[in-house]
């Protein structure tokens, strides 16, 4: 895929900038926060203009908390200049330079794509086994990393996003936003639900292209691999385990492989195609609708957490 330029000078603009300052301020349902914010608007956006085209942005620093629910997680969230330029990046930068090259099963944090488009996929590809080889007679390989984002390696992200991008300024900025954390990358953050569907794009290739596996979907961290022989599937996960190592990264005591009438939970669908505990998926969304108020998730990830809740409800069609 030939590399994106010319990227930088689109964060510079204060049509774009003064853009993204009104939606954040628009989604946001802090009303407080909101309030403090607009009432110094103009003198936030012409500050940023200022650093950006100055070449002068530091990072600033996160506030930390804990939550409990679904685990135990560090959240990292950031001042209101440096979530703007955040939104900024992932605008600009990010989303035209890394999103044209991904593949189409690859579903996390991207627009008409999220959970149900992921589930929508489950459904076809069991549907497609289950008519070829019946119910009971095919397998799933189920993958799941350990400590996801805060495995990411800043240099490999750094060496992986060069393959995308030439713009020197744009990868000085990216830069500066990866290294704003000594290990990892902050979950919250526009710029990091980007960098992880992105980190493991070589995986999702190899995967569909080496291992030929045509039935697969990964959602951020989940990986699903669906094939008719059992020993083929122990073969990818070796592959796919040393690819990972090299990566950085290594699979949790979740991964298995199961046989096709086996319970099996992927992406809230369990067994049969039937949806996972309704209540449970209740609390996970009014949990996103809090962080998202709190302005620590992004619009397009309470929506795909919203649409998540009501497919689970009612079912989605087929």
């Amino acid at each position: 895929m030939k590399r994106k330029g010319n990227l930088y000078k689109d964060i510079c603009n204060i049509e774009n900038i003064e853009y993204v300052c009104d939606k954040i301020f628009k989604t946001c349902k802090n009303k407080e926060k909101v309030y403090k914010w607009e009432s110094i608007r103009d003198v936030l956006v012409v500050k940023i203009y200022n650093d950006l085209n100055n070449r002068n942005y530091k990072f600033g620093k996160y506030y930390k908390f804990i939550i409990y629910e679904p685990k135990k997680r560090v959240i990292m969230a950031m001042d209101m200049y440096d979530k703007l330029v955040n939104h900024l990046v992932s605008e600009y930068i990010l989303l035209p330079s890394i999103i044209p090259g991904l593949i189409d099963s690859n579903v996390a944090s991207r627009v008409g794509k999220g959970t149900s488009y992921g589930i929508r996929l489950y459904y076809k590809y069991r549907n497609i086994y289950d008519s070829k080889y019946g119910k009971d007679n095919y397998y799933l390989l189920k993958m799941d990393i350990s400590k996801f984002f805060d495995s990411i390696n800043h240099d490999i992200l750094k060496k992986k996003l060069k393959t995308r991008i030439k713009d020197k300024d744009a990868l000085n900025i990216l830069d500066i936003i990866i290294d704003s954390t000594d290990t990892g990358i902050p979950i919250g953050a526009n710029t990091s639900q980007l960098f992880a569907i992105f980190y493991l794009d070589e995986v999702d290739k190899y995967i569909k292209e080496d291992l030929k596996i045509k039935c697969y979907i990964r959602y951020q961290d989940d990986m699903l691999l669906i094939h008719k022989d059992k020993e083929y599937l122990k073969y990818c996960l070796d592959k796919i385990r040393v690819m990972l190592e090299k990566l950085g990264m290594t699979l949790n005591n979740k991964t298995k492989i199961y046989k096709s009438n086996e319970n099996i939970n992927f992406i809230g669908v369990r067994k049969n195609k039937k949806y996972s505990n309704i209540s449970r998926t209740r609390k996970k969304y009014k949990r996103k609708l809090k962080e998202y108020d709190e302005g620590l998730i992004s619009l397009n990830s309470l929506i795909s957490s919203k649409m998540n809740y009501v497919n689970r409800k009612v079912g989605v069609k087929l």
